[in-house]
């Protein structure tokens, strides 16, 4: 659980002077599920699934690889600030189950997505916690005015310290990448956004567009980590890919992954062997459902959060607790 920073201050200098939708918003409503595979799944062991029952539907979600429970996906899937503020939400995040926090579909300009890290798994101790840590932790309230506060300067010394990082380890990548690898690179956070985040004193402003820069570093880090098994793999066909994946080992749990429905084989299974979690969902009606008498079933829940880490969004969450009045 994330904790406001000492001198952080509940009630009204923490409001957005506008209405906002709450962090949680909308994760109830009726699911964005695509269902279809593009391909013919192979035997495959499940180390984790659950079922989720909305209506007549019922939805089964698995892993061959990973002990996530992951949410669902995003609706849309471009992230950023949404241009009505009021469909904005306390913690910055662009919509529900946004790629910070949940797997997406397979993007082809934007296949890093599945090497972003789990923001619940990085610690203080991280050399690039400063792109993960909740603003809140860090927001220094003004003595003299109840609106307008400010970042601390060693948190964007911090971030600059990341982004120059990430930036001289994607240049040293560019070499040994395929050009449309090198086009599709995320490049939102930038030297110009760090500077104008800093001279914002307003924490409506903060979060919206702190939250943002956070992504664009994150979303550099998963860049690094694709190239770097991009540059593994280079010319591997998919009769390669699939001798492989007999051997394949289980995922490595830090990375958020991907829900395979829409991809190719191919692609599934260059995640498969990179140890990225992946996952699978499948509808159908209820009537059609048979509980097997002999593999006990996995547990069912009423919504995609339930037995999640995004049930952190609606229980635990210091965005929400910063808005809230003082008792």
């Amino acid at each position: 659980m994330s904790q406001l920073s000492n001198n952080f201050r509940r009630g009204s200098q923490a409001r957005h002077g506008t209405a906002r939708l709450p962090s949680a918003a909308g994760y109830n409503d009726k699911p964005q599920v695509y269902s279809a595979l593009s391909f013919e799944l192979w035997a495959l062991p499940s180390l984790s699934g659950r079922y989720v029952q909305r209506g007549n539907r019922l939805f089964e979600l698995w892993s061959p690889n990973s002990k996530q429970l992951p949410g669902e996906r995003s609706k849309d899937g471009t992230p950023g600030i949404h241009p009505d503020p009021s469909q904005r939400r306390f913690n910055g995040h662009a919509g529900k189950f946004d790629c910070l926090y949940a797997p997406q579909y397979f993007y082809p300009d934007r296949a890093h997505w599945a090497f972003m890290r789990g923001p619940h798994l990085v610690t203080s101790a991280d050399a690039a916690y400063d792109a993960y840590c909740p603003l809140v932790e860090v927001w220094i309230c003004s003595s003299n005015s109840s609106t307008r506060s400010r970042l601390p300067s060693s948190f964007l010394d911090g971030l600059g310290t990341v982004l120059r990082r990430f930036n001289r380890e994607m240049k040293r990548l560019r070499a040994v990448q395929e050009q449309q690898l090198w086009a599709n690179r995320p490049d939102y956070a930038t030297e110009a956004r760090l500077l104008a985040l800093a001279r914002m004193d307003v924490w409506s402003e903060v979060v919206d567009y702190g939250v943002a820069f956070q992504r664009g570093l994150r979303e550099k880090e998963a860049w690094i980590a694709l190239a770097k098994e991009r540059k593994s793999k280079q010319n591997w066909g998919l009769p390669v890919l699939k001798d492989s994946a007999l051997t394949a080992t289980a995922a490595d749990d830090q990375f958020i992954g991907l829900w395979i429905n829409g991809a190719s084989e191919d692609v599934y299974l260059s995640y498969l062997l990179a140890q990225v979690p992946c996952f699978v969902v499948h509808k159908f009606p209820m009537a059609n459902y048979t509980p097997s008498a002999i593999q006990p079933c996995p547990p069912t829940y009423s919504n995609f959060v339930d037995g999640t880490d995004i049930g952190d969004l609606i229980h635990r969450n210091a965005y929400n607790i910063a808005v809230q009045t003082e008792p």
